[in-house]
């Protein structure tokens, strides 16, 4: 657990010199708005980059996981956020152990992508609790009480939202007077989101002139951006009735997005478009879910599997994208390669836009 830790604290997510890139592209970008209603900005930027790296956390736990880890650093003037800020405050939040423990180890395994078993979790729970080894208890009997004596209280939205608005507006505006004096260079760009590539395994703790500030610009490029997991499932598995749904296939699906880089909601448009989502009353799902995306001309010809044609139709889409001249949609140049059907473009937009609406 040693080595996880040092890792954990050694990749930044946000450090003081990207949060003056931040303030100064808001300021600049939105000169006509009052000190709140930039801090206001500012607090969406921050939640919105965070949550690309919560992955694998559950949407009841996430906004309830933000707070806490702005609350233990920014809040308290640290102006620095890594991997372990977000260890740690998975590990404090006002849940049975037992539901920390779980999330911890999805999260390990999906945004850090370093499985650990929950046995290991457990016993670095049990290890750093003093008063627990006082009183000689097992794991198991920790979490047996705990289930016992600490049922999960219910949550007043209203009374957290107050909170949250009190405490986060008021480190919003301090900390908009305490960046001021920094006076680094920033680029003017049209919106205010903050990307980074997920390949990467580590941040600077120093400006990075690739934190990019885009929030309503459409993601030309098609990198890999998060999305609400179960909303887009739902959708598929039982608004579509789809295959694709099903966890274990869609995971794999956003386990190749994940490690290359690319949007999950293109690759599952375009599946949507080819076999629409693969209906789960089609007499030959076995054989289409192999190759969804029909690459190779289609599943009747190359049938293989559906991490292997997930990754060629991955690699056909990026090597089209990076000859794409300016002035054509993306949709568009792809349909010269990928399909005959001169409408092609216009269906795979489609859903893709309707993913998006439902996911982001």
């Amino acid at each position: 657990m040693n080595e996880l830790i040092q890792s954990l604290k050694s990749y930044i997510i946000i450090s003081l010199q990207d949060l003056t890139h931040i303030k100064n592209t808001i300021a600049s970008n939105y000169k006509h708005l009052s000190s709140v209603e930039r801090a206001e900005i500012l607090s969406l930027a921050i939640h919105t980059h965070l949550d690309k790296h919560l992955i694998g956390i559950d949407a009841d736990y996430k906004e309830a996981l933000r707070f806490n880890i702005l609350e233990n650093t920014l809040a308290k003037h640290v102006y620095l956020i890594s991997r372990h800020d977000v260890f740690e405050s998975i590990l404090g939040l006002d849940l049975p152990e037992s539901t920390r423990v779980g999330l911890a180890e999805t999260w390990l395994s999906e945004t850090v992508q370093i499985p650990v078993p929950r046995w290991a979790l457990e016993d670095f729970l049990y290890r750093r609790s003093p008063h627990v080894r006082e009183q000689g208890a097992t794991v198991e009997a920790i979490f047996k009480n705990e289930r016992h004596y600490q049922m999960p209280r219910p949550i007043h939205y209203d009374r957290f939202n107050r909170t949250l608005q009190k405490y986060f507006l008021k480190f919003a505006v301090g900390l908009l007077l305490v960046i001021s004096v920094f006076s680094l260079k920033f680029l003017v760009l049209d919106g205010i989101n903050i990307t980074a590539s997920p390949s990467s395994s580590s941040f600077s703790s120093t400006y990075n002139p690739d934190f990019e500030i885009d929030f309503f610009k459409s993601d030309a490029n098609f990198e890999y951006r998060p999305f609400d997991y179960f909303k887009v499932k739902y959708y598929i598995s039982n608004t579509r009735d789809g295959l694709i749904g099903d966890s274990n296939l869609f995971n794999q699906i956003l386990h190749k997005a994940y490690i290359n880089d690319i949007d999950p909601l293109l690759l599952l448009a375009i599946i949507g478009q080819e076999q629409a989502f693969v209906p789960n009353t089609e007499v030959a799902q076995a054989q289409i879910i192999n190759n969804p995306y029909n690459v190779f001309h289609s599943w009747k010809v190359y049938n293989t599997n559906l991490r292997d044609s997930t990754q060629i139709a991955i690699n056909t889409i990026k090597n089209r994208l990076e000859i794409k001249p300016m002035g054509i949609s993306p949709f568009e140049w792809l349909n010269h390669t990928y399909a005959e059907d001169q409408a092609w473009h216009v269906g795979v937009k489609s859903i893709y836009e309707h993913l998006v609406l439902i996911g982001r």
